[in-house]
């Protein structure tokens, strides 16, 4: 007599296993696009600024203006560029300058000699990220 194995089950090496389970598909863009524009403005909005940690102390950083926003990009790509034709000497030397100048660059409200008093680079670093995560949020 044949024993009957559950749906949504196969039999490997005499045990019964479950299926194994087929991902979903992947969204287009087209689908990913009007899932965004149907959120509710607020959940959306970029005019909210953005809080970041140093020193033990949170700050929070407003959104540049388009003009500001734009010198910034044009900044951080020649940073970008500048960074790709180091040699290894080079940005073991200036890496975390770099880094701090386009924060700062940012975070123009923010007292440099203050915060890098205090800050360790890891926080750095990690609220430079935070500012080109921000920076980014209306492309995606």
């Amino acid at each position: 007599m044949l024993a009957t194995i559950p749906e949504g089950t196969q039999k490997v090496n005499g045990r019964v296993m479950p299926l194994p389970q087929r991902p979903a598909p992947a969204k287009t863009l087209a689908e990913r696009r009007a899932e965004v524009l149907a959120q509710p403005e607020t959940e959306i909005s970029l005019d909210e600024g953005l809080r970041v940690s140093l020193g033990g102390v949170e700050y929070e950083i407003a959104p540049l203006s388009i003009r500001d926003s734009r010198a910034w990009r044009r900044s951080w790509s020649e940073t970008v560029k500048r960074i790709g034709a180091a040699d290894d000497q080079e940005l073991a030397f200036n890496l975390t300058d770099w880094v701090a100048d386009l924060f700062f660059s940012y975070a123009i409200a923010l007292d440099r000699e203050e915060v890098e008093g205090v800050a360790t680079e890891a926080e750095l670093v990690a609220a430079y990220n935070a500012v080109c995560e921000y920076v980014n949020r209306p492309f995606r």
